[in-house]
């Protein structure tokens, strides 16, 4: 047998290249195996160790959403947290800070998909809790 895998490692080995660098821990595997494994890997799937050390293939797990476009809920809407919602969002409270009491209701569309109707009313509730949410991603934790 050429092909080992090192489940500490995550990787292949090859007698005919790695010679006496194959670590202790590795386990040997077929020609057959080892071309299986990286069609599966090629295809999306992820090799990764048994039991008993041996290389398999799984589905990728779920990858959790990104925050950032998921949101927080203010008023019912949930409103994503990217960069050009932040700049949208500028763009509107300069507005409202310029215009002051001839600030008309405006609808902003985050990078979600959902809209927020903002006015003179809501305004400080969206910046209350929104701005947080966006200054979460930057403060160290």
């Amino acid at each position: 047998m050429t092909k080992f895998y090192s489940a500490q490692a995550g990787g292949f080995y090859d007698s005919n290249i790695h010679g006496g660098n194959i670590p202790a821990q590795a386990v040997g595997i077929s020609d057959t195996l080892h071309k299986e494994l990286l069609d599966g890997q090629s295809k999306g799937k992820c090799i990764v160790p048994d039991d008993k050390g041996y290389p398999t293939l799984r589905d990728p797990l779920p990858q959790p959403p990104d925050p950032k476009v998921t949101g927080i809920e203010i008023e019912g809407v949930m409103c994503s947290a990217t960069k050009d919602d932040q700049a949208g969002l500028i763009a509107v409270l300069t507005a409202y800070q310029l215009q002051g009491a001839a600030f008309k209701p405006t609808s902003f569309k985050f990078e979600n998909g959902n809209s927020f109707l903002v006015t003179k009313d809501n305004i400080q509730a969206l910046i209350s809790k929104w701005l947080p949410f966006r200054q979460s991603f930057f403060i160290p934790s």
